[in-house]
């Protein structure tokens, strides 16, 4: 009985498929891992970014010091209409 029969409780094929590492299999997969997470992780900055700035600009429109006020409720309905299309 090989290691593989035993993980999957009898003959046959297991859970895990071995798969040769002939050319750049192994070098392909890791990169692609790769690409997937710098996306992932770049998307994330962006997200955290743009909710940081949305804070910020919440916070310092609270102190009421702005006398035109449509103008500061308008550009806050689109910063959060845009956040809201990235979730």
């Amino acid at each position: 009985e090989t290691n593989r029969d035993s993980m999957s409780g009898g003959k046959g094929r297991g859970l895990f498929e071995v798969v040769k590492n002939t050319g750049s299999t192994a070098r392909d997969h890791l990169a692609n891992e790769r690409t997937f997470l710098s996306w992932a992780r770049t998307g994330l900055a962006f997200f955290g970014a743009s909710a940081g700035l949305f804070s910020a600009y919440s916070l310092s429109n609270q102190s009421g010091s702005h006398s035109n006020s449509s103008i500061d409720t308008n550009t806050r309905s689109w910063i959060s209409n845009r956040t809201l299309e990235v979730v």
